[in-house]
């Protein structure tokens, strides 16, 4: 039985993604073959002479056709880490982003340094894989979580990370609703990062695969949030916050939406490790 070592393998991966452009093509190609060799990262790039069969070689290489093909790693090899925890993904729901992390940091904040008369209610809206629903249940435990998908698909996702999960939750529920169509009693706190891309931004090349239900705002970008809005507003729904993350040239618009509905609001905006506007806050 012939064998090629990692470090050819890992020549081979590298070369193979840069010609299709692939911007992160090394680290990609460490990653697919140590998700393939089931192996640690770092004991890996050590050990590069590593002895690879021309099975495991093969079974490598349709890991980097896939990955050419603008496949995100995370659907590849099944997981993505998010906050510190790793969570189940599939071409079902968005792949979760590092950004996202900063709406669920600040949810927190918010939560510990206020004193709510009763346990602090939160609809995630747009839930997808679960991970902001199931990291805000892991670190403010005493909060009732209600986390919301128009996507079946989606909220199966989610709920296999609830059972899934390795740390203890009992304060969070799943439920099929279109924003808040099936949502009856107010809660204290929206979380949403629901979907804010143009079709022109649609057209880019690295997230092409995933679902554009997830994505696709609207010709602006943000006709789902103003959808959300109105509801909220025929509601008559007060004391509320609201936390939202959107496209960082979308500021001043989301801003005036939000003062169309809300008058009164008080709105934020937080920066991501960018520098960029990325998480806005509404006070109603």
């Amino acid at each position: 039985m012939s064998i090629i070592s990692v470090d050819k393998a890992l020549k081979y991966g590298t070369n193979e993604l840069r010609m299709s452009s692939i911007p992160s093509a090394r680290l990609d190609a460490e990653i697919l073959i140590s998700f393939l060799l089931g192996c640690n990262l770092e004991k890996l790039i050590s050990n590069t002479q590593y002895p690879m069969t021309n099975a495991q070689f093969n079974k490598y290489k349709k890991l980097i056709s896939k990955r050419k093909k603008n496949y995100p790693i995370a659907y590849i090899v099944g997981k993505k880490e998010f906050y510190g925890i790793d969570f189940y993904v599939n071409e079902d729901v968005l792949v979760p982003r590092p950004e996202t992390e900063l709406i669920v940091e600040n949810v927190i904040n918010y939560c510990r340094g206020r004193k709510f008369s009763a346990p602090t209610r939160i609809l995630e809206i747009g839930t997808g894989s679960g991970c902001i629903a199931l990291t805000l249940a892991k670190y403010l435990p005493k909060t009732k979580i209600t986390a919301v998908d128009i996507s079946e698909k989606a909220l199966k996702v989610a709920r296999y990370n609830l059972r899934n999960t390795q740390y203890p939750i009992s304060n969070i529920r799943f439920k099929k609703s279109d924003l808040l169509q099936n949502i009856k009693s107010k809660p204290d706190i929206i979380v949403a990062n629901l979907p804010y891309l143009t079709h022109d931004e649609l057209q880019e090349p690295s997230i092409t695969k995933e679902p554009r239900l997830a994505l696709y705002g609207g010709k602006e970008g943000l006709e789902i949030y103003e959808k959300l809005f109105s509801q909220i507003k025929e509601r008559k729904w007060d004391s509320l916050s609201l936390f939202l993350e959107i496209n960082p040239s979308q500021k001043n618009k989301i801003i005036k939406i939000a003062k169309k509905f809300f008058p009164n609001a008080v709105v934020d905006i937080k920066k991501d490790l960018a520098k960029k506007d990325r998480v806005v806050i509404v006070e109603i």
